[in-house]
């Protein structure tokens, strides 16, 4: 199973959670595997600084979050 999502808009990712739980009752590993870096280093402003924060840490630490108490529920699981 597949799904798309913008993993930049944190609003989202419960949705994610929700279709996981559809297709599986227990998940070993949740790898957490992407990443943006800005096409032109030398013209890094504040907004391109800040989106590169938002996609490149900022959104791992809720998937973690999200996915959290999945694994606290089932007492076993890795990240």
């Amino acid at each position: 199973h597949t799904f798309a999502q913008d993993a930049a808009n944190l609003s989202e990712h419960n949705l994610l959670k929700l279709e996981v739980e559809k297709y599986f009752d227990k998940i070993d590993i949740l790898l957490i595997a992407y990443g943006e870096l800005s096409q032109n280093i030398d013209v890094f402003d504040n907004s391109e600084v800040l989106k590169s924060i938002n996609t490149n840490f900022t959104s791992v630490v809720s998937y973690i979050n999200t996915f959290l108490p999945f694994f606290i529920k089932q007492n076993s699981g890795n990240i």
